[in-house]
């Protein structure tokens, strides 16, 4: 865990939250939890001495490959990913929870005679860990995606479920429709190319399967070999879950807008920049393309 960023947040949320919720009397202190948090405790030792029996260290990774993503970053890089952060929050269907918590996270914040203890423990723990999450990622380079944040989603939907039940909404059954059909229908929205998206994140994904099966079969029956065409796509990986070795004549070549003869564009995948793409479509002649419900592949031929 504390060779994963996301780990250490987990980490380091819980504990601050244990600290408040006994700070402001939300638990009732026992000896039985000092005693989970000590067998806590020793298990995290003995794996680490096993870990750096066989590896040679533990907690601090000596791997090289994290510290481009977890060094600081610039005020403008800063903006950015505050942005992003709160896109994060917001896409995929889930600012309907935003325009019905907020108002009455507002309203129950504000209201100073009633109080209810397991709200209260939710509201400490959904705030802390936005903020560890803001904190840990916002000011560094470490790429954060949809999925680093499913502990926040929840700890608002279980939050904004009780404050509906706390203050007995009107039509909470429509409400309780509305935010399963905008989870549903979140599923579908797709982004331009130039914009990242989460596709891990989303079921949107599963339409590049037909593409891609499409665009090969084009290709194979107009002879081009996979190892004249550039593309950033995860093509050349599905050797390993399919547990077989492809021929270097079967798998596709890097991205090279110079030496490369074809280039294979998708919005599927966030790695091409946008003034690659940009060149790539104003000056490269579009040979075939294939699309379902928004996800497309496209081959595209220097001239």
């Amino acid at each position: 865990m504390f060779t994963n960023l996301r780990g250490i947040y987990i980490v380091i949320a819980i504990a601050i939250i244990h600290v408040i919720y006994a700070r402001f009397k939300l638990i009732e202190i026992k000896k039985s939890i000092y005693f989970g948090y000590l067998f806590a405790v020793l298990t995290f030792a003995v794996f680490c001495y096993f870990q750096y029996e066989k590896l040679g260290w533990f907690i601090i990774s000596r791997n090289e490959n994290y510290n481009e993503h977890r060094q600081s970053v610039g005020l403008k890089q800063i903006l950015t990913n505050i942005v992003v952060y709160v896109k994060i929050f917001l896409e995929y269907g889930r600012f309907i929870i935003a325009i019905f918590l907020l108002p009455l996270l507002f309203k129950y914040l504000k209201d100073k005679t009633r109080k209810d203890v397991r709200i209260d423990r939710m509201i400490v723990a959904f705030f802390v860990f936005v903020l560890v999450y803001f904190l840990g990622m916002v000011p560094f380079s470490n790429p954060f995606g949809d999925r680093y944040f499913m502990i926040c989603y929840l700890l608002a939907i279980v939050l904004l479920v009780n404050l509906i039940e706390y203050y007995n909404v009107r039509k909470k059954i429509v409400i309780y429709t509305l935010i399963v059909f905008m989870f549903a229908t979140g599923h579908f929205w797709i982004y331009p190319a130039t914009l990242s998206q989460s596709w891990d994140s989303s079921l949107a994904y599963l339409n590049i399967y037909n593409v891609e099966e499409q665009m090969e079969h084009y290709l194979n029956s107009r002879g081009i070999k996979p190892s004249d065409i550039g593309t950033r796509i995860n093509l050349n990986s599905r050797d390993y879950s399919e547990f077989k070795m492809l021929a270097e004549t079967d798998r596709y070549a890097q991205f090279n807008i110079e030496t490369n003869k074809f280039i294979l564009l998708s919005n599927i995948e966030n790695q091409t920049k946008d003034e690659e793409l940009n060149y790539v479509i104003t000056h490269w002649k579009l040979v075939k393309t294939y699309s379902q419900l928004g996800v497309f592949m496209s081959l595209y031929q220097k001239e």
